[in-house]
């Protein structure tokens, strides 16, 4: 009995999976599509890692041209990491790859990119989950 719930399991991980990847492609596709390379991209990073904050990039022509921490939500960060649009598809990407336990990611409908990223690379550990959230101004 317990070697049939293992593979129900494995076979439910693996669909997961799948369907993960092609929500991924599909939302690349449309960012993609878009051919945007300038916009403002203001995020908030949330985890336990020493590189927590919102910020606020600027991206022109695919290059981040600057950084700053958002006025009003919080921004500490003294050197901030710059999120891009494909740096989020980068993130999601890479916990697909690792088997991250949960993966929870909300595009935008209209521009594909990720408005929202959940992840906890493992249920059994405490303190691994990071929270990004993006919302994008068109330059």
């Amino acid at each position: 009995m317990a070697s049939v719930l293992l593979g129900v399991i494995a076979i439910a991980a693996c669909s997961n999976a799948a369907a993960r990847q092609k929500d991924l492609d599909e939302s690349k596709a449309v960012w993609d599509s878009r051919g945007q390379s300038s916009y403002t991209i203001t995020y908030e990073r949330r985890c336990l890692c020493g590189f927590a904050g919102s910020f606020v990039a600027r991206v022109e022509n695919a290059a981040v041209t600057s950084v700053e921490p958002a006025t009003g939500l919080g921004g500490t960060e003294e050197m901030p990491i710059a999120l891009t649009v494909e740096r989020l598809f980068e993130v999601v990407q890479e916990a697909i790859d690792r088997g991250a336990d949960r993966i929870e990611v909300e595009y935008d409908t209209d521009h594909g990119y990720p408005r929202r990223i959940r992840i906890d690379s493992d249920r059994g550990a405490e303190d691994d989950e990071l929270t990004i959230t993006a919302e994008l101004a068109m330059n």
